[in-house]
């Protein structure tokens, strides 16, 4: 993203103002208060709204509305933003009405919300559009004021909290707190389930009692029904057997009727007889007229074994293959064109592959473990060196004292004797000979060390240099690998297109002389029509001599059936006449099974008696086992519950918030390293004092040591403080521009950076924008020094309470 133009009226104490952002490094200067701050909180405002900002604190106080319009660019498209605040009776808020974007000649109202969301899908973050929260990569990674940079590196726990919320990990906080409320609701849940379930014993103890008392009445009814059964079975007998009298004596009267009816029965079968048989002679003559025309129609062939949808497919395809064959052949022309251009951009790079770039960026990053290894190294050789030097020189002073002592010892005051002195005196002189010894090789190995890095640095150098090239063509080498291999795809589809374009003829259908694949299957398609007629006419004649077969096989079996039918009917005749002889006398045994019956229906009824009143008793207690059955089943239920919940509690207190607690720490771990890693070098940049070595820490706290001492940052001079919070920033800006995609490094905008900077410090400042590499940089200070360093200066100055922006250099 680029900066263009700001127009700022009635912002704080802008009264009507525009600025032009040029690019490369802008240095806006002016005393405190001056207005300085509040062209980047019109900034940050143009993009993302108020955030957190109240809408009081940017609307000037003697305005009643107010408007900031920003103009940038993004992937060299411009985009032109207007916001507006508006007072009405004691609150300020945004006027919806009047905030638009304007982009490709287009001009598109949106509300602030909407407006927000549309910005942040052009800068491509991956961010929440609530109109109430900041920007979080705008806010870490292209602007931060110093002073809330000062503030977040003094308090530990906004420290954490900023840096779980640039890097997007806050989620692993907010998942540990919701699974602790969780696990006090799953423990009140607990203490409730236990309740449920506190008579489960005893309720299973009078389930038991109540079954044996079924158990009991079960087989008294058992016994009842039994007696039952018997009784039922004896009266069923006896009426059985007046039914069969009843039924013997309607017989009889229905075996006279029905002999009548037999008799007239003999006369219409008789007449049936002669319709069937004509019926036969029809249909045997419509059969063989069939037949004829059959056997006419079998002549017809099939020039294909296709249906005619296959064959229209088949045409469609070719016209279809036809008209592909030349879209492909032009879309071939058309990239054949493009990848000349690319290769004559591309030149050398062209072929390098995706390996090869990526095993120059593995040796870069040997390189430099290995420079930070053999950093480590001189380190502890150079400490080694310090230590020898100072023993060397305490010994050499004892035996300085020791040519000049006296005849006692100073120590333990015996009489020291020349043998005593001497011996001492040696033992001395070899210890120091030794030293020296070691400390000529210690000053051989830093040599060595010192020759070695030397040459690590000028290989990081050239790798460096030579993957920057790289990785300034890799969008045109992408653009060239993409429409290669889209040039052989499309080849390879011409080829295969032109092989399936070509005529594929039938044996017994030849194709007429200069006849083309499309005309040869049009031709086709009508044989086979003609041929399909035949075989639908076929198809309808064989159907219809299948339903005058069935007519003749109908007939044929019926006219059988109405002889068979006849001698049937005789022999039915002979057989009602014997019955009826047969039957006779049947209304005296109809009495007595009548009086037999009635005694049986009486012992009856007492036994049905005696198993209503035990059956209901049973009932009484089967009502009584399930409802204890119930409240057991239910009991059993909660205890269920209560172990489920038992376990989810357990597993979220010994299992889940630890791990997920493990989890964060190993993500900040991993953050932590690389964070180190960056701010180390910007803050070598700032600060070159071989003494001092800073560094971060597990917390994300920037700690100082001087020989091998730790030093409280607080305790440093005002611009050490700025030093390692202009370190610690330009760490966190490189950290989250590798986090956002959307996010180049074009723009960066640096509040006060120099606060508290000696003039030996403000001299490395042009070394640090050098290294900074960004498009365009914009600096806001008071810092006089800094003129020298920047390409553009901007003066603001205030006059009765406004605020004006002069170009006093380009």
């Amino acid at each position: 993203m680029i900066l263009n133009s700001i127009e700022l009226e009635n912002i704080r104490s802008y009264e009507k103002e525009r600025i032009d952002f040029p690019k490369g490094i802008t240095l806006f200067e002016g005393d405190i208060g001056s207005g300085k701050s509040s062209v980047l909180m019109g900034i940050e405002f143009a993009l993302f709204g108020l955030g957190s900002q109240r809408p009081e604190s940017l609307l000037s106080k003697k305005a009643s509305e107010g408007s900031v319009i920003l103009e940038f660019e993004v992937d060299e498209k411009r985009y032109i933003v207007k916001r507006k605040l508006k007072r009405k009776n004691d609150s300020v808020s945004q006027d919806a009405k009047d905030s638009y974007l304007i982009y490709d000649g287009q001009t598109e109202p949106l509300s602030p919300s909407e407006l927000k969301q549309k910005i942040l899908q052009i800068l491509k973050f991956n961010e929440p559009s609530d109109p109430r929260s900041e920007s979080r990569i705008f806010r870490y990674a292209v602007f931060t004021p110093q002073e809330e940079m000062k503030q977040i590196l003094r308090d530990t726990g906004k420290r954490l909290e900023t840096i779980r919320k640039a890097f997007g990990i806050e989620d692993y906080r907010i998942v540990t707190d919701n699974a602790k409320n969780l696990s006090g609701k799953l423990k009140e849940k607990i203490v409730e389930f236990a309740v449920r379930f506190e008579k489960l014993n005893e309720d299973e103890q009078s389930l038991s009692i109540s079954k044996k008392n079924a158990s009991a009445l079960e087989s008294q009814l058992e016994r009842l029904v039994l007696d039952k059964g018997f009784l039922e079975e004896r009266k069923s007998s006896i009426t059985k057997a007046i039914d069969l009298i009843k039924e013997q004596m309607m017989q009889k009267e229905k075996f006279d009727v029905h002999l009548d009816k037999l008799n007239d029965q003999i006369k219409n079968v008789t007449t049936n007889l002669s319709i069937f048989d004509s019926q036969i002679i029809s249909s045997k003559k419509t059969i063989s007229e069939i037949e004829s025309e059959l056997e006419s129609l079998a002549k017809i062939r099939s020039p294909t074994t296709r249906s005619i949808t296959e064959i229209d497919v088949e045409i469609n395809n070719l016209s279809q293959i036809r008209d592909k064959i030349l879209d492909a052949k032009s879309k071939m022309t058309s990239l054949e064109s493009d990848l000349a251009a690319l290769q004559k951009s591309l030149g050398e790079f062209v072929n390098l592959s995706k390996i090869e770039t990526d095993k120059i960026r593995i040796e870069l990053g040997d390189i430099r473990n290995k420079l930070e290894s053999i950093k480590a190294e001189c380190a502890v050789v150079e400490k080694q060196k310090i230590l020898l030097e100072k023993e060397c020189k305490d010994i050499e002073l004892l035996l300085l004292e020791l040519k000049n002592l006296g005849a006692k010892c100073p120590h333990c005051e015996h009489e020291l004797t020349q043998e005593h002195k001497k011996k001492v005196e040696n033992e001395r002189r070899v210890r120091l000979q030794s030293l020296q010894d070691n400390l000529r090789q210690i000053e051989d190995d830093s040599l060595r060390i010192s020759e070695t890095l030397k040459y690590l640095i000028q290989e990081e150098s050239a790798k460096d240099q030579k993957l920057r090239q790289i990785e300034r063509t890799l969008p045109l080498r992408e653009q060239w690998f993409e429409k290669t291999n889209l040039l052989t795809s499309i080849k390879a589809e011409i080829s295969h297109l032109e092989s399936q374009f070509a005529l594929s003829k039938e044996e017994s259908f030849s194709p007429l002389p200069n006849e083309d694949a499309l005309s040869y299957l049009r031709r086709l398609k009508d044989a086979k029509r003609e041929f399909e007629a035949s075989r639908q006419r076929i198809s309808t004649l064989q159907s219809q001599r299948k339903k005058e077969e069935q007519l003749l096989n109908d007939a044929q079996i019926k006219s059988k059936e109405q002889h068979t039918l006849i001698l049937n009917i005789k022999k039915e005749i002979e057989c009602i006449l014997n019955d009826l002889n047969r039957l006779s006398g049947l209304e005296q045994t109809y009495i007595d099974k009548a009086k037999e019956q009635a005694d049986i229906e009486r012992q009856l009824e007492t036994t049905k008696s005696d198993l209503i009143r035990y059956t209901q008793l049973l009932e009484n207690e089967n009502t009584k086992i399930t409802n204890l059955e119930q409240r057991i089943l239910e009991a059993k239920h909660w205890r269920a519950q209560h172990l489920r919940f038992s376990n989810y509690y357990t597993w979220l207190r010994e299992f889940f918030i630890p791990t997920i607690d493990k989890i964060e720490k190993q993500v900040l771990l991993s953050i932590q390293q690389n964070f180190n890693e960056i701010y180390k070098k910007w803050y070598s940049v700032l600060i070159d004092d071989v003494t001092k070595e800073s560094k971060i820490n597990e917390e994300f706290t920037p700690l100082v040591e001087q020989d091998g001492f730790t030093q409280d940052v607080e305790f440093l001079s005002g611009g050490e403080k700025t030093s390692i919070a202009l370190a610690y920033r330009l760490a966190l800006n490189s950290m989250m521009r590798r986090e956002s995609d959307g996010l180049k490094s074009n723009l960066l905008i640096l509040d006060e950076p120099t606060d508290g900077f000696s003039k030996a410090q403000l001299s490395k400042v042009r070394n640090l924008l050098s290294e900074l590499k960004s498009q365009q940089i914009i600096l806001v200070s008071h810092e006089k020094e800094l003129e020298a360093y920047v390409d553009n200066i901007f003066q603001i100055t205030k006059d009765s309470g406004i605020s004006r922006v002069l170009r006093v250099s380009t």
